[in-house]
C-alpha cells in the first residue's frame, strides 16, 4: 500500500515537471525568437516607421564625415573631430540586434587576426543606431552600459535617433565601416554588401596601415601624400 502510493506521487511529480520544463522551453524560444527579430531589412520595416529625408540628414560632402556629439553608453559625450582629430578613426554604424551582431562579431574576429598598426592608428569607434531597436531598446541600451569599457579600445556611441547613421548614408539594418583621416575625409568604405572575411579584413587593415603611416609623417610630407593620392 506504501509502495503504491509513493509510486503515485513519484509519477505525479514527474508529470509536473515535464509540464513546468515544456513551459519553459516553450517560453524561452519565444524569448529567442524575439531576440532574433527583425532578421532581414523587410521586418526592420514593421518596427521603424520609413524615413523621409529632410535637411537634417543630408551630408553636403559625401567624403566628408558630418559634424556630430553623441553619449557613449555611460553618458559621456563625444565629439565627432575629437575621435578622429588625432589620427583619424575608424568607425563601424550598425544596430544592436541580433542579425547584425553577428556581422559584428565576424568583423571583429577576422580583423583580430590582422597585425593592427602600433604608432599613429585611428581611433576605433562602434556606433549603434538605438532607434531601430523597438521591441528591446532599454535591455540593449542596459547590455551596452555593463559591457563598455570607457577604458578600452573601442568607443561605443549611442545614436538615439538615427540621425547621425542617416548623414552616413548607412540604411536601415545594415552594417558599414568607414575609415576616416585627421581631416574629417573618408578614405576607406567597407558596404554592408562586402562579407566578412579573411579577405575583406586584410584589404580593410591595409587601408589602415597606409592611414597610420600617413599620419607619422611630418606634416609637408602628408601634404605631399594627399596630394599624389588625389
Amino acid at each position: 500500500m506504501t509502495y503504491n502510493l509513493e509510486s503515485k506521487l513519484l509519477l505525479a511529480l514527474t508529470v509536473c515537471l515535464q509540464l513546468v520544463l515544456t513551459k519553459t522551453t516553450a517560453a524561452e524560444k519565444s524569448d529567442n525568437k524575439a531576440y532574433a527579430e527583425p532578421h532581414s531589412k523587410e521586418e526592420v520595416m514593421l518596427f521603424v516607421k520609413p524615413e523621409m529625408p529632410t535637411s537634417e540628414t543630408v551630408n553636403e560632402d559625401s567624403n566628408r564625415v558630418p559634424d556630430f556629439a553623441m553619449n557613449d553608453p555611460l553618458g559621456v559625450e563625444h565629439k565627432s573631430a575629437n575621435l578622429y582629430g588625432n589620427t583619424g578613426m575608424l568607425v563601424m554604424i550598425t544596430v544592436p540586434n541580433l542579425t547584425q551582431y553577428e556581422r559584428q562579431q565576424r568583423w571583429e574576429k577576422w580583423v583580430s587576426k590582422q597585425k593592427w598598426p602600433e604608432h599613429n592608428a585611428p581611433q576605433r569607434v562602434l556606433m549603434e543606431d538605438l532607434s531601430q531597436q523597438q521591441t528591446f531598446k532599454e535591455k540593449a541600451r542596459g547590455l551596452m552600459k555593463e559591457k563598455y569599457d570607457p577604458n578600452g579600445d573601442v568607443v561605443v556611441l549611442v545614436d538615439e535617433t538615427g540621425v547621425v547613421r542617416r548623414q552616413f548614408g548607412v540604411n536601415l539594418n545594415e552594417t558599414v565601416i568607414f575609415l576616416v583621416d585627421s581631416a574629417g575625409r573618408i578614405v576607406h568604405c567597407e558596404s554592408d554588401d562586402v562579407e566578412p572575411d579573411r579577405i575583406s579584413a586584410q584589404r580593410l587593415i591595409t587601408h589602415v596601415r597606409q592611414l597610420a603611416e600617413t599620419n607619422g609623417m611630418p606634416n609637408d610630407a602628408t601634404a605631399k601624400s594627399v596630394s599624389m593620392a588625389r
